[in-house]
């Protein structure tokens, strides 16, 4: 049967290309109009940028992997305890050639979390290694756990 098969695509090989673009368009607006009614894969980006935000007593840990994502691609700010993380990941192709096939995204989403402490602007870190952003904050003093003694009366 693969012999069959091999001069008909042989004969139609100049249209493959048209085809699956054919295809692949037809795939993406399938997969819109899913994303459109809620039912598709529409925050798969959420779910590859995976956060943990953690409470360490002096301070807070956000901890996010971002596959793919370079430094300059990441827009930190805090703003009345209020962080806000913006992440753009664009495709880079060299000049002159296409894609054939695809399946990462190029895309740009911001998440916005209230913090459930105060925290020194001034001692935000931000680290991005290996795909894994690490944010640490240290409380305000007022907010950072304090040992108080007991005295026995």
């Amino acid at each position: 049967m693969w012999y069959r098969t091999l001069p008909f695509l042989s004969l139609q090989g100049a249209e493959l290309p048209r085809t699956t673009a054919s295809l692949d368009e037809l795939r993406r607006r399938v997969d819109r109009m899913f994303d459109d009614m809620g039912w598709g894969d529409a925050d798969a980006n959420d779910r590859a940028m995976a956060q943990a935000l953690e409470d360490t007593g002096k301070t807070l840990m956000l901890r996010a992997d971002m596959p793919g994502v370079k430094e300059r691609d990441v827009t930190l700010s805090l703003q009345r305890n209020v962080l806000s993380l913006t992440v753009r990941r664009g495709i880079e192709r060299p000049e002159g050639f296409r894609a054939h096939r695809q399946e990462r995204a190029e895309f740009e989403r911001t998440w916005t979390m209230p913090l459930p402490a105060r925290v020194d602007p001034d001692k935000v870190k931000a680290t991005l290694t290996d795909g894994q952003l690490c944010v640490v904050m240290e409380k305000a003093l007022e907010d950072q756990p304090r040992h108080v003694p007991v005295h026995v009366a």
